[in-house]
């Protein structure tokens, strides 16, 4: 065994694939909510670094994980994980129960919850490729 060879390889995760479903099954909320929390609240900087850090933590940990035999995770798996394959689609509707669940928490922005399901649309359609290419997209959830 090659221990030198081991060490410049990146870290990796493989499970099969019904394991693979059960780590993102359910983690879904988690992201969403974080990133409808971001786009539609004005909350003091060091909440809004938490929430930055939990959704970067997330997107880096899924761009580890494997199927053992196939690689990295289908794009088409990891649009769905992103946002909305339970609510189908109904991406207003999700950004609008994200958003009442937190409004006695922080201070509300302008942004009203169509424009925060089109932003989080727009992330999910950016991040999905990246993701499925083991590439975690910090820099987009920098930006928000």
């Amino acid at each position: 065994m090659d221990l030198a060879g081991l060490a410049a390889r990146p870290l990796e995760m493989g499970f099969d694939r019904k394991h693979v479903e059960q780590k993102f099954g359910g983690r879904e909320g988690m992201i969403n909510g974080h990133l409808a929390k971001l786009l539609a609240f004005d909350a003091p900087e060091a909440t809004r670094v938490v929430w930055t850090k939990e959704v970067r933590n997330h997107l880096s940990y899924r761009a580890k994980i494997r199927i053992k035999g196939h690689g990295t995770l289908p794009e088409r798996f990891l649009r769905r994980w992103l946002y909305a394959d339970p609510f189908e689609d109904n991406g207003a509707g999700y950004a609008s129960a994200f958003v009442e669940m937190h409004a006695e928490e922080d201070r509300r922005n302008a942004a009203s919850t169509t424009d925060v399901a089109e932003r989080v649309r727009l992330f999910r359609d950016a991040a999905a490729p990246r993701l499925a290419a083991s590439d975690a997209p910090r820099e987009l959830v920098e930006a928000l």
